[in-house]
């Protein structure tokens, strides 16, 4: 009899223990992996730094240009894109100053960005740089004394860490947490 009155608190602690896990697990919260399907339309603002300073002595026209996301992109008050995600552009213009005061120009055009689903979002923008117009001075100059036409233009610069504004095209679906 005694044995059977040992097996019986053992039971008795099984169901208490079933009981209260069945508790706790009715209690919480849905869970944080529901994942939800935001639209994201056209024309949501993304702001963009470069990475790396982007000038026309070092890229070419074709060249790939990695950008970082500034800020969280949030859409109906969910993230669909992390700062720090990685865009993609490409060098649309790159001429180097030269002789003759002639500037130089370096142009970035935008395509896409990395959203938290790691889906990619087309995106539209740019930016263009030119560096110092030297043309004028240098005619003068060497109307004056001829080696004056060595003067270069002045070299455009797209610093580092330099903000470039860009916006999503058309609706793209994100999946978020």
């Amino acid at each position: 009899m005694s044995s059977i009155r040992r097996n019986s608190g053992v039971y008795r602690g099984i169901a208490w223990v079933s009981l209260v896990s069945f508790v706790f697990m009715c209690a919480l919260p849905p869970s944080a992996s529901a994942s939800e399907i935001v639209k994201v339309q056209g024309g949501v603002s993304v702001v963009l730094r470069t990475s790396q300073n982007i000038m026309p002595t070092t890229v070419q026209v074709g060249d790939p240009i990695d950008l970082i996301v500034a800020n969280d992109v949030k859409v109906k008050n969910k993230v669909v894109i992390k700062a720090g995600a990685r865009a993609v552009g490409t060098v649309s213009e790159a001429s180097k100053e030269n002789f003759l005061g002639i500037l130089g120009k370096v142009r970035i055009e935008l395509h896409s960005v990395e959203a938290v689903d790691e889906t990619s979002i087309s995106i539209r923008g740019g930016k263009s740089v030119e560096g110092e117009d030297k043309m004028v001075l240098t005619i003068v100059l060497t109307l004056i004394c001829l080696p004056f036409f060595l003067i270069k233009g002045g070299n455009a610069v797209v610093a580092s860490g330099g903000t470039i504004d860009a916006v999503t095209v058309g609706t793209s679906e994100v999946t978020v947490e």
